[in-house]
């Protein structure tokens, strides 16, 4: 039976400016809806340098006002499916997923407005199977 996704955005991201950085990747969407004043256009993908307790694979920050934000608008963590990772904005209002490709190049995303769980095997499988 297949699961009932929640109302959610997808946009997929291409890498800019590649190799020009060794830990971090920047982000422009290719094609979608970015999220409706949720999530900024441009997107910096940083490898985790340990710095917090939760331990994220990955810190991602938004482009506002021409300076990259900070804190990170999420760590993204691992889940079951390689090249898949999952994280939340605002503190757990929205759910956000990502899938990269093979060489990291490009970002399927989806942001799940004003839904979080922390049960997203389900949606994972739906969206990236």
């Amino acid at each position: 039976m297949a699961t009932h996704l929640p109302n959610h955005l997808k946009c997929v991201f291409t890498e800019i400016n590649v190799g020009k950085h060794r830990t971090v990747r920047h982000y422009e969407p290719q094609q979608g809806i970015t999220s409706r004043g949720i999530f900024s256009d441009l997107i910096n993908v940083s490898n985790n340098r340990a710095f917090a307790k939760s331990d994220p694979e990955f810190w991602v920050k938004q482009r506002l006002n021409g300076k990259w934000t900070t804190p990170a608008a999420t760590g993204l963590f691992r889940t079951s499916l390689d090249n898949v990772y999952h994280g939340d904005l605002h503190f757990k209002t929205h759910l956000f997923l990502v899938g990269f490709s093979s060489d990291y190049s490009t970002i399927t995303a989806y942001l799940f407005p004003n839904f979080f769980t922390y049960n997203i095997e389900p949606i994972i499988n739906s969206l990236f199977k």
